[in-house]
């Protein structure tokens, strides 16, 4: 009797199954239940015709512990000040319903946090509400957002209107880290204080720091020339680092670098200034004037260096007023041929001194003879 009847309910089973399976409640035609022969089933709609997934739900959902986790497509009547934009979200113990004011949702359990992560015509967000370990259930309130992507592709981080592909926003002394599983860090930040971020920022600082160790690199690779690092302030060019050629050069208020100041090359000068240059010291590393006092030197007689002034109206390799005036003088050059100066008159001392002591034995044997 029991194979009877088992083989009647198959065969009456596969009389329906080219159609679907309807289960539907008597209050309402949305709380339907639909189960398809093609194994789609579908909550809160009457049957499964153009459904896509093989589970459709009309309405919310809720998933996981204590149902915590809800989904829905609600209609977002005050974002963006249009009550015609839908949204989805996935609420973690939050839901919404249609005519709530935008940015809130009700908590489905008073220990847990809420968070919510929607998506519209306009982009996505993420929302978040800190319960603070407790309170009341089942009550609305208003989710902070945090984060934005929105339809063209700007993110904002702390704001709703990014201005860039990145807009990061701070209340008080912003900042980003990028670091690595060694704690290396790049730090960005904005100070509002004196020393905030950094020992010598003042409010309204950007502040840039390297921490745990490691150095700061700028690179721009490839072979172009004449491409730069530009420093500027107030719409002033204040320094340009620039390579030209080949060679890396740095500008302080210049960007002109010249090869060459009348015949003096300057393809190997680095750094260009334009202006002054205050300095508490500054070490030059240079050849030094020494061979003066090689036996070997040629020192000219007074009357060969009289006569070359007379000739050229400068003192022998030294350069003419004319040539400093046009190139310029290189300061460890110019400082190597005034020792050399020295050095020549300090010969040109010690020869006279002595002409003086021959001097002093002649007079004085002299005047002993009378």
């Amino acid at each position: 009797m029991k194979k009877i009847i088992l083989i009647a309910s198959v065969f009456t089973f596969g009389l329906v199954n080219a159609q679907e399976y309807v289960q539907t409640t008597t209050n309402s035609a949305n709380s339907s239940k639909s189960f398809s022969t093609t194994g789609k089933v579908a909550i809160g709609k009457n049957g499964t015709a153009g459904q896509v997934s093989k589970l459709h739900v009309e309405g919310q959902g809720s998933f996981g512990y204590q149902g915590l986790l809800y989904t829905n497509w609600a209609n977002e009547q005050n974002w963006g000040g249009d009550p015609n934009k839908w949204a989805g979200y996935i609420g973690f113990n939050a839901h919404r319903a249609n005519d709530y004011p935008k940015d809130y949702y009700t908590n489905g359990n008073p220990y847990t946090n809420m968070a919510a992560f929607e998506g519209s015509n306009d982009g996505f967000r993420w929302m978040y509400k800190d319960l603070n370990g407790g309170g009341q259930n089942n009550i609305s309130t208003n989710l902070s957002e945090y984060m934005r992507l929105t339809k063209d592709g700007k993110l904002g981080i702390g704001t709703a209107n990014p201005e860039g592909i990145l807009d990061v926003y701070g209340a008080q002394n912003p900042s980003m880290v990028l670091k690595n599983a060694a704690n290396k860090k790049l730090f960005i930040a904005l100070a509002d204080c004196n020393g905030c971020h950094g020992s010598f920022a003042k409010p309204g600082d950007a502040v840039f720091r390297v921490l745990g160790g490691g150095d700061m690199h700028f690179d721009i690779p490839g072979t172009n020339s004449n491409r730069k690092i530009s420093f500027n302030t107030a719409g002033d060019q204040i320094m340009t680092i620039q390579e030209v050629g080949t060679s890396g050069k740095v500008g302080v208020g210049t960007t002109n670098f010249p090869a060459s100041i009348g015949s003096a090359d300057l393809n190997a000068y680095k750094l260009f200034v334009k202006g002054g240059v205050l300095t508490e010291e500054v070490r030059v590393r240079t050849g030094w004037a020494d061979y003066v006092f090689d036996g070997d030197y040629k020192l000219k007689s007074l009357q060969e260096v009289e006569q070359y002034i007379q000739e050229n109206g400068y003192l022998p390799n030294v350069p003419s007023a004319k040539q400093v005036e046009k190139e310029g003088i290189e300061l460890g050059d110019i400082t190597r041929v005034q020792q050399e100066k020295i050095e020549e008159l300090t010969l040109y001392t010690i020869q006279q001194q002595k002409e003086i002591d021959e001097l002093k034995t002649l007079v004085k044997s002299l005047v002993e003879k009378k």
